[in-house]
């Protein structure tokens, strides 16, 4: 009797262990099933745009939502920052195993966007709050893909579809990349790039550029694990516009889009970006007084300082190159030919009275003339140096 009732106690052990041990198991694997899925994108026309994806495994048919998350120039998804999303697809009723779903986003033209699709379960039957905005719902992505908006590849039509297969789009066999030129001479100019393709290391890259044609190419590209890399091209012409992009040289992946710039003048001066502009050649400060040299050079000694974009301080400086003008080639000249005439009225006058008092009010009227010319000078000078349009006699650094 002891025997049956051990063996009784031993089989029901086992055979509770064994269901819990199913039981569990199947827990764990009914958890593990759902699947969520990017299935691609759609361009329906120049700017309208439709991601794609997909779920299944939800045998359960719990309320499930979808939506896809996206940034533009970045694919780490992960980081939340200038990540958006797009409208939440929420299914309470009726709710497939599996489905498709789609978004339809409002995209920037010519940009390049990375996205996924997400799915979650709604645990709360509040409609008002999804499980998309809360951060403790486990969240189940799809792989992250990337699309180029305002790009269509070569012989292709709208509608266009793409499809993911095993994480890679099949017509999205293109360069995702960002370029900017600066440090830009005459002859010269730095390539800052950023890619963005996942798999960079994998391909030779190179800028092919020119005039009216890609004639010319740089040396190899060196990127470093995030992607950036910097190269100079050297020996190009002065005020010259070029096209450039960038070009993987095994023809696996689609170039970037064509961009311009245009090299300096080969006497063009370098101004200052915080406080000039250059204008007709010349260095103008942002206030409209003009600086260097050019088709306008040493606009002080002309007497018109500008002959387009004029400002309030172009006008000053007209007044002061007049006064200078008529100060150096009138007034000067003019009293020391007075002055001269009337030296020799004095010399000459014989010890005659009108004479003498003719000399004598010759040289004083010259010198209030000369005074008069000296006040308008300093005034003149005063306005300009007040309005910061010329320092050059602010000999002691009050207006500093």
């Amino acid at each position: 009797m002891k025997t049956n009732f051990k063996l009784f106690l031993t089989a029901t052990f086992i055979l509770v262990g064994v269901f819990s041990l199913f039981f569990i198991s199947d827990t764990k694997v009914s958890a593990q099933t759902i699947k969520v899925e990017t299935t691609g994108y759609s361009i329906l026309s120049e700017s309208s745009f439709v991601f794609g994806g997909y779920y299944s495994g939800n045998f359960d048919k719990k309320p499930f939502t979808t939506y896809f998350e996206f940034k533009k120039d970045d694919n780490n998804l992960d980081d939340p920052t200038d990540r958006e999303k797009t409208i939440i697809i929420r299914r309470d009723t009726d709710v497939e195993e599996y489905n498709d779903f789609f978004t339809s986003p409002e995209l920037k033209l010519f940009s390049d966007y990375f996205f996924r699709a997400v799915g979650c379960f709604e645990e709360n039957p509040n409609k008002d709050i999804t499980c998309s905005k809360d951060d403790s719902i486990k969240k189940y992505y799809g792989d992250i893909l990337q699309m180029r908006t305002g790009y269509i590849p070569y012989g292709k039509v709208y509608p266009l579809t793409t499809i993911n297969n095993n994480g890679v789009l099949d017509s999205m066999k293109f360069i995702s990349a960002n370029i900017l030129v600066d440090n830009i001479t005459e002859n010269s100019a730095d390539f800052k790039t950023t890619i963005f393709n996942e798999n960079f290391l994998d391909f030779d890259f190179k800028i092919e550029y020119g005039e009216k044609s890609f004639d010319f190419e740089s040396d190899f590209l060196q990127f470093n694990s995030l992607g950036k890399s910097i190269i100079t091209i050297n020996g190009l012409k002065p005020k010259t516009t070029y096209k450039y992009r960038l070009y993987d040289i095994a023809d696996k992946l689609t170039p970037t889009a064509t961009q311009i710039f245009t090299t300096k003048d080969k006497n063009q001066p370098t101004c200052d970006p915080k406080t000039q502009t250059l204008v007709n050649g010349v260095c103008k400060d942002k206030t409209g007084s003009g600086s260097g040299s050019g088709s306008n050079a040493d606009a002080a000694s002309d007497l018109v300082p500008c002959t387009n974009n004029c400002g309030f301080y172009d006008i000053l400086k007209l007044i002061n190159n007049v006064i200078n003008y008529l100060i150096k080639y009138l007034a000067v000249p003019i009293a020391a030919i007075m002055f001269a005439y009337a030296g020799f009225e004095l010399v000459t006058s014989g010890g005659e009275t009108s004479k003498r008092e003719k000399a004598k009010k010759i040289f004083i009227n010259v010198a209030i003339g000369l005074i008069f010319v000296a006040g308008a000078f300093v005034i003149i000078k005063t306005i300009l140096l007040i309005a910061g349009a010329d320092t050059s006699w602010d000999w002691f650094g009050f207006f500093k």
